[in-house]
């Protein structure tokens, strides 16, 4: 069951057990991700141990912007 992150501020509840896990499942590393992101690795990885909201709705943009069917048409 995935671990529920509740944000007071939104409506909306984002779901997703955690970050790295999220991350593998659009099929994203952590090297690519922190370059779309526009932060280095270890800037992703202090980010995602810090927990705090900004990172979850950044990575709940990337999973929702790689979800589509034309994945391949993306421009990387």
């Amino acid at each position: 069951m995935p671990k529920e992150k509740v944000y007071k501020d939104v409506e909306k509840t984002v779901y997703f057990k955690s970050i790295t896990e999220e991350l593998k499942r659009i099929g994203l590393t952590q090297e690519k991700a922190s370059e779309l992101l526009g932060i280095t690795r270890s800037g992703l990885i202090h980010r995602i141990n810090q927990d705090k909201p900004s990172i979850h709705w950044q990575v709940y943009g990337l999973s929702q912007y790689f979800e589509y069917d034309n994945f391949g048409e993306r421009d990387l």
